[in-house]
């Protein structure tokens, strides 16, 4: 009778002691303003500007114009735009990564033909860049240097198959685009 008392009254100062804490919890968010923070999208518009940073300066690396650089930060940006809101979200890594090429891909094509881009290539290789595994990649050769050869093969096979996925998705636009205007983009 005394250990049943005992247990009751213990699972009434956990009830007290939980309702307490969640309490103090919902206290602490309309002091800090948490719940603020969690509506507000400042972070998806920061990332979506910088998205476009790392496209403008490839494109400056390989050649294009200040129109491309222009197209570029354009491209970056509705790229990111598409891997926050419907990427990242809504679908798998390899289906992800194939769409987002061709996301690239197909903004580019319209900022070379119908707007001021000028050279097709940096603007491709900026776009891309932005997709492109390095640090896997990279962490897979310190890997097998490292003698952890299975680690190491797996991150190389997870960059690899993210390579095929980029080249899946430019190829199949321009091979699209070819087949639509009846000439291909690049000569």
């Amino acid at each position: 009778m005394v250990a049943r008392q005992h247990h009751q009254m213990a699972a009434g100062l956990l009830q007290i002691n939980h309702k307490s804490v969640v309490q103090l919890a919902r206290i602490a968010r309309r002091r800090t303003g948490v719940e603020d923070i969690t509506r507000d999208n400042n972070g998806v518009d920061l990332l979506c500007f910088s998205g476009g940073q790392q496209p403008l300066q490839k494109g400056v690396m390989f050649g294009g114009s200040p129109w491309d650089f222009l197209c570029s930060i354009v491209v970056g940006s509705l790229y990111q735009a598409y891997a926050v809101y419907l990427g990242n979200p809504h679908l798998g890594r390899i289906v992800r990564t194939i769409l987002g090429s061709a996301w690239i891909t197909f903004l580019c094509i319209l900022c070379y033909r119908f707007g001021p881009g000028e050279n097709f290539d940096a603007m491709i290789i900026g776009g891309i860049i932005l997709m492109v595994p390095g640090v896997a990649f990279t962490n897979a050769i310190r890997d097998m240097v490292d003698s952890d050869y299975i680690s190491g093969s797996v991150r190389m096979l997870d960059a690899v198959i993210s390579f095929f996925c980029i080249a899946i998705g430019v190829g199949v636009v321009l091979a699209l685009y070819g087949n639509i205007a009846g000439a291909p983009l690049l000569p």
